[in-house]
């Protein structure tokens, strides 16, 4: 059985909301005897927070684990009865949910609030060289936006055509369940939704 390591964080900014996810996510990894990490002072140091995860993931790709299941802090699981070891693609290192935007957002794109990544020396080069982009442009959407560009999904970065990169092949996406935006008003017209979700987007909601 692969050995799974759940790894979330957050910083004391961001408690309201993860001291109400992160018991959650702790249930999902007993109920499948994952790992469970938790970063409680997660900082980039002027750059936003979630750059702060690259390292971290790095770090966390260690001797004791196959699979790293990174998962932002504001995100909560709603149900505790899917393994993401059925969701384990054997051909490929990172995988994503992808989430398809409507509205003046035209391009989808793959939210790296939930990532499922398998130990090994490309997802430990990935994950550094992601981080070194920390400095290189004002990304958009912070690290989100350089694993994109490493990816070459340049149309949601930029609004350029989208270019494979050796790294291209080592990603696939994970099921929209493992990463959804349920209803409710948004506060932002976006919508990429399931109705049995696993585990759920809280960020932007209004109500």
């Amino acid at each position: 059985m692969q050995r799974i390591l759940l790894v979330t964080g957050t910083c004391d900014a961001f408690r309201p909301v993860s001291d109400m996810t992160i018991p959650s996510l702790k249930a999902l990894a007993d109920q499948f005897g994952y790992r469970f990490v938790v970063e409680w002072e997660m900082s980039a140091d002027s750059l936003h927070p979630a750059w702060a995860k690259l390292p971290l993931i790095v770090e966390s790709l260690d001797g004791e684990t196959d699979f790293v299941l990174w998962v932002d802090a504001d995100i909560i699981a709603v149900r505790h009865d899917r393994d993401i070891r059925s969701e384990i693609s054997p051909s490929h290192d990172l995988q994503i949910v992808r989430h398809d935007h409507f509205g003046p957002y035209t391009e989808p794109h793959y939210n790296t609030g939930v990532m499922l990544i398998r130990n090994c020396d490309w997802s430990k080069d990935f994950f550094t060289r992601a981080w070194e982009l920390r400095h290189a442009r004002d990304w958009a959407v912070v690290e989100e936006s350089a694993i994109h560009h490493l990816l070459g999904f340049h149309g949601w970065v930029d609004g350029k055509p989208d270019q494979a990169t050796a790294d291209t092949k080592h990603f696939t996406s994970l099921p929209l369940e493992w990463n959804s935006v349920p209803g409710g008003k948004l506060s932002r017209p976006i919508r990429f939704s399931i109705t049995t979700p696993v585990i759920r987007w809280t960020s932007g909601f209004d109500s």
